[in-house]
């Protein structure tokens, strides 16, 4: 099942842990999101779903503690996806999404820096 976090739509932003990247300062600065535990289950979704989960014309991100493989055609190919296209880290848990640079900072920036956040919705 896809989670909507019933917040403004400003930016669509899509994730598989955003949980556990939400430490109150996501909410601020990302005012839009929705849970994907799976790619699948989205891309079964019908178009309309899926146009409006992730809208044409919005900044549109995804974070993914693990592979980015699966992201980028949902997103398109002005949207940012933030994962981790290599081995991690040994050791305790604790710091390694910072170390491996899943941080609210770099998610916001890396969204608002891609040509989807300067693109204008299209109008009605």
């Amino acid at each position: 099942m896809l989670e909507d976090l019933n917040r403004a739509l400003d930016v669509a932003f899509g994730a598989t842990g955003l949980r556990s990247l939400d430490d109150g300062n996501v909410a601020a600065r990302v005012p839009k999101g929705l849970r994907v535990p799976s790619t699948d289950r989205l891309e079964a979704r019908p178009e309309s779903y899926r146009r409006d989960a992730l809208p044409p014309g919005a900044p549109v991100g995804a974070v993914e503690a693990g592979t980015t493989r699966g992201w980028h055609h949902l997103v398109g190919d002005d949207g940012a996806v933030i994962g981790l296209d290599r081995f991690g880290l040994s050791g305790p848990g604790e710091g390694g999404y910072e170390e491996l640079g899943f941080i609210v900072d770099r998610i916001v920036d890396a969204i608002e820096s891609n040509n989807a956040y300067r693109r204008p919705a299209p109008q009605a």
